[in-house]
């Protein structure tokens, strides 16, 4: 990945979209340095982020991993707890503001119920939604959120899009990485189109999601229509018979 140059403000919620490898990932953790770029530099709020301290940039900007990846038996509060130890020194104990925060991230997660489990006995779906408050109990500015839904069932989908948006809405700012491209098509507020490590198209969703760009970058031909119900662009892969034969 090179040549990269992404800005995002409060009150954008930016879709990363592309196909396996394109760079998505990468550019997020970019971002906050992990790992750090071998070239070039990033600002958050105005400030260059290689002169920040990991617990600066940690309150400046929570990143939410493709997998919840633990060796040990936390319970499900205690991993959400760990989203407010930039907020605390070494010896310090949890306050209960902070505890209060976590039991908000979690019901805004629906992850209540999972509450006293060890997360190496809960579902894949459900490590992905004590992530997800995990990320929220961090209480930043930015959410950098890699594939937040992967795993999920529809309503925990829509439920996950749903707290995004209103962290959004309250001037957040937040930067998905993620494939389902209805889902981006009915939330972002702006797309950002990769391949190949390369930025080919960034800006709404009605101006990036043409079938020229998907059909190129995908390397397969769609068709994109209105869905009647969202009113957003759906895009539909249009598979070619490859047992038709030719006319004669």
């Amino acid at each position: 990945m090179s040549d990269i140059s992404l800005s995002a403000s409060r009150g954008e919620l930016v879709g990363l979209v592309g196909p396996n490898g394109a760079g998505k990932s990468t550019l997020l953790k970019s971002i906050i340095k992990c790992p750090s770029p071998v070239s070039g530099s990033g600002m958050l709020f105005g400030e260059d982020i290689s002169s920040m301290s990991p617990r600066q940039i940690a309150r400046a900007a929570a990143l939410m991993p493709q997998n919840l990846l633990l060796d040990f038996a936390f319970s499900t509060e205690e991993v959400v707890m760990m989203g407010r130890h930039p907020y605390l020194s070494r010896f310090e104990s949890e306050s209960e503001e902070d505890w209060g925060i976590v039991w908000e991230s979690m019901r805004k997660t629906d992850t209540l119920g999972l509450v006293g489990r060890r997360v190496t006995s809960i579902s894949g779906g459900e490590a992905q939604l004590i992530s997800m408050a995990k990320t929220l109990a961090q209480t930043t500015p930015i959410m950098l959120l890699d594939e937040p839904t992967a795993s999920l069932d529809l309503r925990h989908q829509e439920l996950i899009f749903a707290v995004v948006r209103e962290f959004v809405m309250n001037g957040g700012c937040a930067i998905i990485a993620i494939h389902d491209l209805a889902l981006a098509a009915r939330y972002c507020t702006r797309v950002v189109l990769l391949k190949e490590g390369m930025i080919v198209a960034d800006g709404p969703v009605h101006e990036v999601f043409t079938p020229e760009l998907l059909s190129d970058v995908y390397g397969i031909k769609v068709v994109v229509y209105t869905d009647p119900v969202t009113h957003a662009p759906t895009v539909l892969p249009v598979i070619e018979d490859a047992t038709a034969r030719p006319e004669d």
